[in-house]
Protein backbone atom coordinates (compact mmCIF):
# COMPACT_ATOMS: atom_id res chain seq x y z
CA UNK A 1 0.00 0.00 0.00
CA UNK A 2 1.52 3.36 -0.82
CA UNK A 3 -0.14 5.88 2.24
CA UNK A 4 -1.40 9.04 1.23
CA UNK A 5 -2.42 11.26 4.06
CA UNK A 6 -3.84 14.68 2.87
CA UNK A 7 -3.81 16.84 -0.42
CA UNK A 8 -2.15 19.60 1.48
CA UNK A 9 1.35 16.87 2.04
CA UNK A 10 1.15 16.17 -1.64
CA UNK A 11 0.74 19.13 -2.80
CA UNK A 12 2.89 21.22 -0.19
CA UNK A 13 5.55 19.12 0.80
CA UNK A 14 5.66 17.09 -2.74
CA UNK A 15 6.82 13.56 -2.00
CA UNK A 16 10.17 13.75 -3.09
CA UNK A 17 10.08 10.22 -4.57
CA UNK A 18 7.08 11.31 -6.85
CA UNK A 19 9.37 13.98 -8.67
CA UNK A 20 11.37 11.37 -10.44
CA UNK A 21 8.16 10.78 -12.29
CA UNK A 22 7.91 13.87 -14.42
CA UNK A 23 5.79 16.82 -14.10
CA UNK A 24 2.94 15.01 -16.41
CA UNK A 25 3.11 11.63 -14.30
CA UNK A 26 3.47 13.31 -11.00
CA UNK A 27 -0.09 15.67 -11.88
CA UNK A 28 -1.19 12.00 -13.64
CA UNK A 29 -0.58 9.99 -9.92
CA UNK A 30 -1.98 13.36 -7.79
CA UNK A 31 -5.20 13.49 -10.37
CA UNK A 32 -6.06 9.66 -9.16
CA UNK A 33 -5.37 10.01 -5.54
CA UNK A 34 -8.49 13.16 -6.32
CA UNK A 35 -10.40 10.77 -7.99
CA UNK A 36 -9.95 8.03 -5.19
CA UNK A 37 -11.15 10.27 -2.48
CA UNK A 38 -8.06 11.21 -0.47
CA UNK A 39 -8.76 7.62 1.30
CA UNK A 40 -5.57 6.81 3.82
CA UNK A 41 -3.97 4.39 1.52
CA UNK A 42 -3.84 3.76 -2.27
CA UNK A 43 -3.03 0.77 -3.77
CA UNK A 44 0.34 1.22 -5.42
CA UNK A 45 -0.20 -1.15 -8.25
CA UNK A 46 -3.50 0.64 -8.96
CA UNK A 47 -2.01 3.61 -9.20
CA UNK A 48 1.04 2.52 -11.65
CA UNK A 49 -1.57 1.03 -13.69
CA UNK A 50 -3.20 4.45 -14.19
CA UNK A 51 0.10 5.93 -14.82
CA UNK A 52 1.35 3.89 -17.06
CA UNK A 53 4.44 2.81 -15.42
CA UNK A 54 6.71 2.16 -12.37
CA UNK A 55 6.49 4.43 -9.52
CA UNK A 56 9.70 4.84 -7.48
CA UNK A 57 9.14 4.98 -4.28
CA UNK A 58 11.99 5.10 -1.96
CA UNK A 59 12.11 7.58 0.47
CA UNK A 60 14.16 10.76 0.96
CA UNK A 61 16.21 10.59 4.30
CA UNK A 62 16.22 14.10 6.09
CA UNK A 63 19.00 15.62 8.22
CA UNK A 64 18.52 18.72 10.55
CA UNK A 65 21.58 20.19 11.57
CA UNK A 66 21.57 22.79 14.48
CA UNK A 67 24.21 24.96 15.21
CA UNK A 68 24.79 28.77 15.65
CA UNK A 69 28.44 28.35 13.69
CA UNK A 70 27.80 28.80 9.97
CA UNK A 71 31.21 27.13 9.17
CA UNK A 72 29.82 24.27 10.87
CA UNK A 73 26.42 24.27 9.62
CA UNK A 74 27.87 24.60 5.61
CA UNK A 75 30.68 22.20 6.41
CA UNK A 76 28.08 19.37 8.02
CA UNK A 77 25.34 20.17 5.34
CA UNK A 78 28.14 19.61 2.59
CA UNK A 79 29.12 16.60 4.03
CA UNK A 80 26.31 15.06 4.41
CA UNK A 81 24.27 16.28 1.41
CA UNK A 82 23.83 13.33 -1.17
CA UNK A 83 21.15 11.67 -3.14
CA UNK A 84 18.59 10.41 -1.50
CA UNK A 85 19.66 12.54 1.81
CA UNK A 86 17.87 16.45 2.38
CA UNK A 87 19.71 18.46 5.17
CA UNK A 88 18.39 21.32 6.43
CA UNK A 89 20.06 23.19 8.42
CA UNK A 90 19.21 25.58 11.64
CA UNK A 91 20.89 28.23 13.64
CA UNK A 92 19.26 28.77 16.66
CA UNK A 93 16.58 26.40 18.76
CA UNK A 94 13.45 27.87 17.39
CA UNK A 95 14.02 27.44 14.08
CA UNK A 96 14.46 23.56 15.16
CA UNK A 97 11.62 23.19 16.98
CA UNK A 98 9.55 24.71 14.08
CA UNK A 99 11.49 22.45 11.67
CA UNK A 100 10.43 19.24 14.06
CA UNK A 101 7.03 20.41 14.23
CA UNK A 102 6.80 20.48 10.16
CA UNK A 103 8.91 17.58 9.04
CA UNK A 104 9.81 14.15 10.16
CA UNK A 105 14.00 13.74 10.33
CA UNK A 106 15.36 10.79 10.49
CA UNK A 107 18.42 12.02 12.21
CA UNK A 108 19.16 15.88 13.73
CA UNK A 109 23.08 17.23 14.81
CA UNK A 110 22.68 19.67 17.21
CA UNK A 111 25.48 21.53 19.06
CA UNK A 112 25.20 21.79 22.81
CA UNK A 113 26.24 25.47 23.56
CA UNK A 114 24.43 27.77 21.39
CA UNK A 115 24.12 31.39 21.82
CA UNK A 116 22.37 31.31 24.51
CA UNK A 117 23.09 32.23 27.96
CA UNK A 118 22.95 29.00 29.94
CA UNK A 119 25.12 27.21 27.18
CA UNK A 120 23.16 23.38 26.98
CA UNK A 121 20.44 24.73 24.68
CA UNK A 122 21.87 21.70 22.89
CA UNK A 123 21.12 19.16 25.68
CA UNK A 124 17.15 20.61 26.13
CA UNK A 125 17.14 20.39 22.43
CA UNK A 126 18.24 16.58 22.71
CA UNK A 127 15.48 15.58 25.71
CA UNK A 128 12.49 17.82 23.69
CA UNK A 129 13.28 15.65 20.69
CA UNK A 130 13.50 12.74 22.99
CA UNK A 131 10.25 13.24 24.56
CA UNK A 132 8.08 13.67 21.28
CA UNK A 133 9.83 12.25 18.84
CA UNK A 134 11.67 8.83 17.82
CA UNK A 135 14.39 10.63 16.06
CA UNK A 136 18.24 10.04 16.42
CA UNK A 137 19.75 13.02 17.85
CA UNK A 138 23.93 13.39 17.69
CA UNK A 139 25.61 16.04 20.13
CA UNK A 140 28.54 18.11 19.48
CA UNK A 141 30.03 20.56 21.28
CA UNK A 142 33.33 22.85 21.39
CA UNK A 143 33.66 22.41 25.61
CA UNK A 144 32.72 19.07 26.95
CA UNK A 145 32.93 17.50 29.79
CA UNK A 146 33.01 13.81 31.00
CA UNK A 147 29.76 15.20 32.76
CA UNK A 148 28.10 16.78 29.68
CA UNK A 149 28.68 13.46 27.57
CA UNK A 150 26.99 11.86 30.32
CA UNK A 151 24.35 14.03 30.66
CA UNK A 152 23.77 13.77 26.87
CA UNK A 153 23.94 9.98 27.05
CA UNK A 154 21.21 10.10 29.94
CA UNK A 155 18.77 11.89 27.68
CA UNK A 156 19.67 9.38 24.98
CA UNK A 157 22.02 10.73 22.25
CA UNK A 158 23.03 8.63 19.80
CA UNK A 159 26.72 9.88 19.87
CA UNK A 160 28.32 12.64 21.73
CA UNK A 161 30.76 14.11 19.44
CA UNK A 162 34.18 17.06 20.39
CA UNK A 163 34.43 19.57 17.77
CA UNK A 164 36.13 19.25 15.57
CA UNK A 165 33.51 16.87 14.33
CA UNK A 166 35.04 13.50 12.69
CA UNK A 167 33.43 13.45 9.32
CA UNK A 168 34.56 9.99 8.77
CA UNK A 169 33.31 8.46 12.34
CA UNK A 170 30.28 11.00 11.51
CA UNK A 171 29.72 9.63 7.97
CA UNK A 172 29.84 5.64 9.64
CA UNK A 173 27.39 6.63 12.10
CA UNK A 174 24.90 8.59 9.76
CA UNK A 175 25.02 5.30 7.19
CA UNK A 176 25.07 2.45 10.53
CA UNK A 177 21.07 4.80 10.57
CA UNK A 178 20.41 3.54 7.06
CA UNK A 179 21.13 7.26 5.48
CA UNK A 180 22.98 7.51 2.72
CA UNK A 181 25.91 8.56 2.60
CA UNK A 182 29.01 10.18 0.09
CA UNK A 183 31.91 7.98 0.20
CA UNK A 184 35.35 9.20 1.72
CA UNK A 185 38.42 8.39 1.34
CA UNK A 186 41.08 8.90 3.54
Amino acid sequence: MYECRTAHQIYGRKPLAWLSLGKSRLNAVINKIAVLGMRYAVNRQELENSIGGKMNCSRIKKILIVDDEQSILLSLSYALKTEGVEVITCDEIEQAEEALANFPFDLVIADIRMSGVNGIEGLELLSYIRQRYTTDVIIMTGFGSPEIEAEASKRGALHYFMKPVDILELMNIVSSKGIPVKSVSK
